[in-house]
């Protein structure tokens, strides 16, 4: 939070998204995509910003909006890493 206030932060793109403490976040609108393991994605805009058409993964793992004739879009895509030794 302090981060996003001292440097003015008007749209910030978050990833693995689990926990409800996003709600504790003042002077932003938040929209989150939780997908069925209960995390995901989410967009945080400063309030006063007008956005449109917001888009969802049902995954959790991406949301997008447009804002000011700009898609802004947020995707988690694994690194491949974790079944890398199987492969």
């Amino acid at each position: 939070m302090d981060f996003l206030w001292q440097h003015d932060i008007d749209i910030a793109l978050l990833q693995e998204v689990s926990s409800m403490k996003i709600e504790t976040i003042s002077r932003y609108i938040k929209h989150v995509n939780k997908g069925i393991e209960q995390r995901g994605t989410a967009i945080l805009v400063k309030e006063g910003i007008q956005i449109q058409q917001i888009r969802r993964l049902p995954s959790g793992r991406g949301i997008a909006e447009i804002f000011g004739g700009i898609c802004i879009v947020n995707i988690y895509v694994l690194s491949g890493a974790e079944k890398k030794f199987e492969r």
